[in-house]
């Protein structure tokens, strides 16, 4: 009758390795949580980031956009805005006049394409869709007075590039 029963080591061995199994899934399970919580808190802080250096340009070029829009100085607009396409954290911009006149330089979002087709890239390829960021422009005179827009375009790819593991993926931005 004891050769109908399993052993107690086989019963040892039977019972380890459906523990084993147990604890390997709720560690999978754990890690993968951890490491997607990870990735969703560094591309957020990324965002916050690049949100932040989108705040520090446009401090820094708005000045010379609201004198050149102010003087009617469309050159200097142009060569301001071929400036700010630079950063690597932008795809294009626009200025948008008081009188409605738009001036578009780089990638921009379809919503803004309009007369100034002139200077807009057109190979864009990503899955991200383009995102607009508008600051006012004011009178250099008269800081109450809007004398128009600028619109930095961007895309949260720039965000995914920036926390990607890979050096070779940080290189392609």
């Amino acid at each position: 009758m004891r050769a109908n029963l399993p052993s107690t080591s086989h019963i040892k061995n039977q019972l380890s390795r459906q523990l084993a199994r147990k604890i390997f899934k709720y560690y999978l399970f754990l890690a993968l949580s951890l490491t997607a919580f990870q990735v969703f808190l560094n591309i957020n802080d990324e965002s916050d980031t690049l949100n932040k250096q989108l705040n520090i340009l446009s401090d820094t070029f708005r000045p010379s956009f609201e004198e050149a829009v102010w003087n009617f100085d469309d050159a200097q607009i142009h060569a301001t805005l071929v400036g700010l396409s630079y950063s690597e954290e932008i795809l294009g911009a626009s200025i948008i006049k008081s009188d409605s006149e738009q001036l578009n330089y780089g990638h921009i979002s379809e919503s803004f394409k309009g007369e100034d087709e002139n200077n807009i890239k057109h190979d864009y390829q990503s899955n991200f869709e383009i995102i607009n960021k508008t600051y006012d422009l004011h009178s250099p005179e008269d800081p109450s007075e809007s004398i128009g827009s600028l619109t930095l375009h961007y895309s949260m790819q720039t965000c995914l590039l920036y926390t990607s593991p890979s050096p070779r993926d940080r290189q392609k931005s």
